[in-house]
């Protein structure tokens, strides 16, 4: 904002914001083109979006709107295994091994890599909780931290017991390629080279560069040019991985009576009104931690608070659905909207409320 404001003596008007105008049916399309063609200091602002056809003014939720809509399609809607990262588990997802830089397909892939290393730069710049979740390894390498073997075992705990009871014990039948499908030589020739008491060791370092390193490398070099567009020279390098983590996908450590504290109350309801009390009490004093987790997921879209606390969202409201109704709540998860009916009851509330985010899967807009 201040390199704005300097420029304009010189140049002219310039917004203190980085302006995204995107539509919804090429989001993708229009946001790749539009980052990648914006000069490096203009990325650096703070983001403004505005969908095509659509009156909202940017305050927060159109900015998270977009991030959830672009991490969705890039991580669920096309998601299949010529894609360019795959899923571990649990939504956690690493690169793709087994696609080659040769490959036909990898120059999509290759962008793909780069645009999701400028969303999650952009993400984090930008104080949104990131949605698909990577390993802490990611942030190390980011980061130019040392890296050990240990550090894979988010991604393949199997692969890293087995190669700990090597370092421990004498094993034989193996040879200097990689274990699995296709034989992957770690030395040249390393196919008919046995592995022996002697240089188990060597093998275990060498295992230990190709999954940490070798195995997505092009992947991950160009997913580091598009993070560096957007953290070259920030703060970011100040941090440590697990501090990095936190930014990006916040704790899972929180106080939802913080979520009281910013609520605000819209269609008729206020603090005092019987729903807003039995639906605190419901939160703060039925409500398991689990519970809260799965409220917090229902109305944000995420089961983890901003690093901070609930107190650094934005805003919470819960808008009234007047009158009685067997209708479940609903959400706003861009805006952090609770939509809830009129009850006429604690226990009637209660059991929707319970029965909504048990079974709140997938994303839509209402």
């Amino acid at each position: 904002m201040q390199d704005a404001f300097f420029r304009a003596i010189f140049d002219g008007f310039q917004s203190t914001c980085l302006h995204l105008t995107i539509n919804r049916a090429s989001l993708l399309q229009d946001a790749r083109e539009q980052l990648l063609n914006k000069p490096v200091h203009q990325l650096a602002k703070q983001l403004r979006v505005t969908f095509v056809g659509e009156e909202g003014v940017d305050e927060g939720g159109l900015k998270k709107e977009f991030f959830q809509l672009c991490f969705h399609e890039l991580f669920i809607s096309d998601f299949d295994d010529r894609s360019a990262f795959k899923e571990i588990e649990n939504s956690l997802f690493w690169f793709n091994d087994k696609i080659k830089e040769e490959e036909e397909d990898s120059p999509t892939l290759h962008e793909d890599c780069v645009f999701s290393g400028i969303l999650l730069a952009l993400a984090i710049y930008n104080g949104v909780l990131v949605a698909p979740r990577f390993p802490l390894l990611l942030f190390k390498k980011l980061l130019n931290f040392p890296l050990q073997l240990d550090d894979y075992n988010e991604i393949d705990p199997v692969m890293v017991n087995s190669i700990n009871q090597l370092a421990q014990h004498d094993i034989d039948g193996l040879y200097h390629v990689v274990p699995g499908g296709e034989e992957i030589e770690l030395i040249p020739s390393g196919s008919n080279i046995p592995v022996t008491a002697e240089n188990k060791f060597s093998y275990i370092n060498l295992l230990s560069e190709h999954f940490l390193n070798t195995s997505i490398s092009w992947q991950f070099t160009a997913f580091r040019s598009g993070f560096e567009l957007i953290s070259g020279g920030s703060v970011i390098y100040g941090f440590r991985p697990d501090e990095l983590f936190a930014l990006a996908y916040g704790t899972e450590n929180f106080n939802i009576f913080d979520l009281k504290l910013i609520a605000n109350y819209e269609g008729g309801y206020h603090e005092n009104c019987p729903q807003i009390i039995w639906l605190w009490n419901c939160l703060i004093q039925n409500f398991n931690p689990a519970e809260q987790a799965e409220f917090l997921f229902f109305v944000t879209g995420s089961a983890r608070a901003p690093l901070g606390g609930l107190s650094r969202l934005n805003s919470f409201t819960v808008t009234k659905i007047p009158g009685d109704s067997d209708r479940l709540p609903s959400a706003h998860t861009c805006f952090n909207n609770l939509l809830l009916p009129e009850y006429a009851t604690y226990d009637k509330l209660e059991g929707k409320l319970r029965l909504a985010i048990k079974h709140n899967q997938g994303f839509g807009l209402i």
